[in-house]
């Protein structure tokens, strides 16, 4: 750790990212050359309402919407509530902390590997019942892991835990990334309009969404249970 503590550790951090970020974007805007040769079109203007419309017009986009958040929200509050837990009850190791986000991120990556075979074998709605189940084993191992496990045995299991979830919970992100997808054509379907960009920029938007949320949630459980 920088300076030996975590303010001290955060502060560098913030600073290096803020210059880096400061740096990156002040080369975009003086390296980058553009070259117009076309018409420029003018962009069309989607109100709020247009928004809303699209989304209620359309009872799948509706659902992937609403999967993406709970998908995005469970996400950030495992990761928020158990990096706590492990300074708590390990002491301030970063590498423990470490060590379990590296098992919580490598099921991404096997699931991109994996992903394809297993459209093969499984239809979609069987992939999600599949992926689901293993999250919430998961999930109830993680919990089972933090409550009842040795201490001496607990990190290797809320290892493992975490391990599990990340695998089902990519594998349904994964699959209701193709749903975002194919609603693009049932919108086109119901309404006569495929709004793409609208439909598409729904998934950052829920990513955002699930992020502030994910603050207000842990903000409120620390101030019931009077944590400093």
């Amino acid at each position: 750790a920088i300076g030996g503590n975590s303010i001290t550790a955060y502060k560098w951090m913030s600073i290096i990212v803020t210059v880096a970020f400061v740096g990156c974007q002040t080369y975009c805007c003086i390296g980058v050359k553009e070259t117009r040769n076309y018409k420029e079109e003018k962009a069309e203007r989607i109100s709020l309402k247009r928004i809303f419309t699209v989304i209620f017009k359309n009872d799948q986009l509706l659902w992937a919407t609403l999967v993406t958040l709970l998908s995005y929200l469970t996400s950030a509050i495992l990761t928020a509530f158990a990096a706590n837990y492990i300074y708590l009850q390990f002491g301030y190791s970063g590498l423990k902390v470490t060590l379990f986000t590296a098992f919580y991120a490598i099921p991404t990556m096997l699931i991109m590997l994996l992903f394809p075979k297993m459209s093969k074998k499984y239809t979609r709605a069987q992939a999600l019942k599949i992926s689901m189940i293993i999250a919430i084993i998961g999930y109830a191992a993680f919990i089972v892991g933090g409550t009842v496990i040795p201490l001496q045995y607990r990190m290797i299991f809320l290892c493992a835990s975490v391990f599990i979830v990340g695998f089902g919970q990519n594998w349904v992100s994964m699959i209701v990334m193709i749903i975002f997808t194919n609603t693009i054509e049932y919108n086109e379907y119901m309404t006569g309009s495929r709004d793409e960009a609208l439909i598409f920029s729904l998934r950052p938007f829920m990513s955002k969404m699930s992020s502030a949320l994910q603050q207000v949630i842990v903000t409120l459980v620390y101030l019931a249970i009077g944590m400093t």
